[in-house]
């Protein structure tokens, strides 16, 4: 079964730091992952809907925070800003697995988006 939970500052400490390391440099394991991932995805007719993103932090959030993405279509573009979780209708955008978890498949939310904005993307979701 799967399980999200949002994330929190431990989430994003072991994390590299985009704006100061090698985050986005594959070797040659990275490359047979995403082979082994990519093939699955186009196997199952998901490719469309799922992607890679890369793992990293600009900086932590603080206790209580989320990282939630916003969109503006003039002038166009993207903006993830750091609010605090309660009272806002968010729903999960960005995830990665959570290694911390005995049985079934759990991830951990790390960027989200108002529930407006898009359909829903809930599946079993725990908090």
């Amino acid at each position: 079964m799967l399980t999200m939970r949002d994330h929190n500052v431990e989430d994003y400490a072991t994390l590299r730091d985009m704006d100061t390391t090698d985050v986005a440099v594959l070797d040659e394991a990275d490359g047979a992952c995403l082979d082994q991932l990519g093939q699955y995805l186009v196997s199952t007719d998901a490719w469309q809907r799922f992607a890679i993103w890369l793992l990293h932090k600009h900086f932590e959030p603080a206790a209580g925070e989320v990282f939630a993405e916003s969109v503006s279509t003039a002038p166009r573009g993207t903006q993830t800003t750091p609010v605090e979780r309660s009272g806002h209708g968010l729903n999960a955008t960005s995830m990665r697995f959570d290694p911390d978890v005995s049985s079934g498949v759990r991830v951990i939310a790390m960027e989200f988006g108002d529930q407006a904005d898009f359909g829903s993307t809930l599946i079993g979701e725990s908090r």
